[in-house]
């Protein structure tokens, strides 16, 4: 797979970043500038998310399954304000080889440049473009090559209140996705979004709120994709211990000249904080998808999840997940000129992270997590355990 590499342009930035900025100048500007740099050490048992019984010499050339990797990040990040308004941008570099699967070694480079300002009594407005990187982590493409996608965003948004209680957003945000290994949905797209919200939501943070969104894809080998999102969104929590959200919707999506999909969703969220040291959020979730022309799955999920967020002391922090899925597509086929069938599968997921301050700028994070899924179909039966220890310091 073709590596990224940084640009001649992007490396002589980085060096004129280090000579012009010497450590004085970040605490007498009140740490205007921040600088992170990052070593993780990660461990995979199953990197691939293959079957048990899987033929890997086959998939993936080896029959070692696991793998050792590192992975450095760099990081500047910079936000200044002028009275009302803020000039803020970020870079991130992350640098990750592994010890075995070499192909999957990859290089990422985004940022982010921005200008957020209010004016009025309690109205905001939001530009900034931005490029996102990230790797595969195979859970839905298990087997296959490594990817690499990158995405540029222009994104622009205005927050208005109205007599203090009334409250619209409005967005517009077009993107384009690049993909190092062609991929599903014919790879590359050009993709918009344009949303409107209105609703009574005052400053304490209970309200109702209505939402619109309309966007869509362009594919490079001919394919597009329309949508309509009608939704409600609600927030409601007197006591500061104990918060409920939800949210409601029905998306419409057209491929093509085919006929409309359409797919209905509901969360439902509690977040509860019975001391100042802990959180615990529970939330539920529902969706299902309608049959059309372009697609003649039927597809319903659901499931639930729980996080845990508790401080022990001033520097030991601890956080805790448990998520559960269930998914079911029929008819379900892999390919063209596959049989269909009645695909159904189960998705656990657990994780545990501790993140010890060493010190006031260096941090110490240890984390697990198991994945488990149940399927019957042989590419999406799968279980994996990885863990990872990062150690990480902000200036």
């Amino acid at each position: 797979m073709h590596e990224p590499r940084l640009t001649a342009v992007a490396r002589v930035t980085m060096a004129l970043i280090a000579m012009l900025l010497p450590p004085a100048l970040a605490a007498r500007d009140g740490n205007v500038f921040e600088l992170t740099l990052s070593e993780t050490i990660s461990y995979d048992d199953n990197l691939y998310r293959l079957a048990p019984d899987a033929n890997a010499t086959q998939l993936i050339g080896t029959e070692r399954r696991d793998d050792l990797a590192s992975s450095t990040t760099l990081g500047l990040s910079a936000d200044k304000p002028f009275g009302r308004q803020n000039l803020y941008g970020s870079y991130r570099h992350i640098f990750t080889r592994y010890q075995i699967h070499k192909n999957a070694n990859y290089e990422l480079d985004d940022g982010q440049l921005g200008w957020k300002g209010g004016f009025g009594r309690a109205n905001q407005w939001d530009l900034y473009a931005k490029r996102t990187a990230a790797q595969s982590d195979y859970a839905d493409n298990p087997g296959r090559v490594a990817n690499t996608a990158t995405t540029d965003i222009g994104h622009a948004e205005m927050d208005l209140r109205y007599a203090s209680d009334w409250r619209s957003r409005f967005v517009y945000e077009a993107s384009r996705l690049r993909n190092s290994t062609a991929v599903s949905n014919g790879g590359d797209y050009d993709g918009y979004l344009a949303s409107m919200s209105l609703g009574v939501w005052p400053a304490s943070g209970n309200g109702l709120e209505a939402r619109y969104a309309n966007s869509g894809q362009d594919y490079a080998k001919g394919q597009t994709y329309k949508q309509h999102d009608f939704g409600l969104n609600a927030a409601y929590g007197d006591n500061p211990a104990s918060r409920f959200e939800g949210s409601a919707g029905v998306q419409i999506q057209k491929a093509g000249s085919n006929r409309e999909t359409r797919r209905g969703r509901l969360s439902l969220r509690h977040t509860w904080r019975p001391r100042g040291s802990s959180t615990l959020s529970l939330r539920v979730l529902r969706e299902k998808t309608s049959p059309s022309t372009s697609s003649p799955v039927q597809a319903e999920s659901y499931g639930g999840e729980a996080q845990w967020t508790w401080l022990a002391t001033a520097k030991l922090r601890f956080d805790s997940s448990i998520d559960y899925r269930k998914r079911h597509y029929d008819p379900y086929q892999e390919f063209s000129g596959a049989a269909p069938i009645d695909r159904r599968e189960y998705l656990r997921t657990a994780s545990i992270a501790l993140n010890y301050f060493l010190q006031e700028n260096l941090v110490l994070a240890l984390s697990t997590r198991n994945d488990k899924r149940d399927a019957n179909h042989i590419r999406y039966n799968y279980d994996s355990q990885s863990y990872s220890l990062t150690l990480q310091y902000v200036y």
